[in-house]
């Protein structure tokens, strides 16, 4: 699962927007920012609601929770085998960088991926 600081970063990025552009328009400093995002502090309530007005999102996904109605059926099981298969033929290095890619997309709450927002998020992974 997502951080809550690691979604928000991934948000604002996804919006173009600095820390202290994000830190002006939530009333606090772009310092408090950072904390939120590299998890080294957590917002109250108020700020919570105004992260999901920011970005459009709703609280819950910020926070990372997510209620899943899906049931796996049959061909997702000769899916999984024949993706398991895929990767076998990998080598290290590029399972984790699918790993980290389907770790994005499962988290993620667009339709679509932003191919650089992807790729902002794999490589700030990789660096920790």
């Amino acid at each position: 699962m997502i951080s809550f600081g690691e979604n928000i970063r991934r948000l604002r990025i996804k919006k173009s927007l600095t820390q202290s552009q994000v830190g002006k328009i939530c009333g606090v400093s772009a310092k408090v920012i950072s904390r939120y995002e590299n998890d080294q502090a957590e917002p109250d309530l108020n700020l919570i609601f105004k992260f999901s007005d920011l970005y459009d999102v709703d609280y819950n996904s910020l926070l990372g929770y997510k209620r899943s109605t899906y049931k796996k059926s049959e061909n997702d099981s000769i899916v999984d085998k024949e993706i398991d298969l895929l990767l076998n033929r990998c080598s290290s290095l590029q399972k984790e960088f699918i790993e980290e890619m389907l770790r994005y997309i499962v988290n993620s709450d667009y339709d679509s991926i932003d191919r650089d927002s992807a790729l902002v998020y794999i490589h700030e992974k990789s660096d920790d």
